[in-house]
């Protein structure tokens, strides 16, 4: 939402047909601001299932662990593993980290997701 911008100068991604934006808070987490945004994820089968996004100023060189996938625009995105759960991170041009997790999806799915997302289009400069 418009708070994203405001507090994070960043805009919350948005993504396609059947995921919703359906809750977020900001909070400090080592003296930094972060938002925390939560997304439902409806499938056709209309299965419901939750992804969590969370945007914060990102430090030099963080959020570089674990596996790297290149979209086809170049940009990089890292998997790894957090109590045995795929999370997916990026930090885009203007030093903003995206940490993108869900306790119900596999790490290809999440990936799916996250690569259909506008924050892919906007780093090829769609947006």
């Amino acid at each position: 939402g418009p708070w994203v911008e405001e507090q994070m100068d960043a805009t919350a991604p948005s993504f396609g047909v059947g995921i919703e934006l359906v809750g977020g808070r900001m909070a400090r987490v080592e003296g930094r601001n972060v938002a925390q945004l939560v997304y439902e994820v409806s499938t056709a089968g209309r299965q419901r299932f939750q992804l969590e996004a969370f945007l914060f100023r990102a430090r030099a060189g963080e959020l570089r662990d674990g596996k790297v996938v290149q979209t086809s625009s170049g940009r990089e995105l890292y998997i790894s593993q957090l109590d045995g759960l795929p999370v997916i991170t990026y930090v885009d041009e203007n030093q903003v980290g995206y940490v993108f997790l869900s306790q119900d999806l596999s790490e290809r799915a999440l990936r799916e997701l996250v690569f259909s997302s506008d924050l892919i289009d906007r780093a090829r400069g769609g947006r």
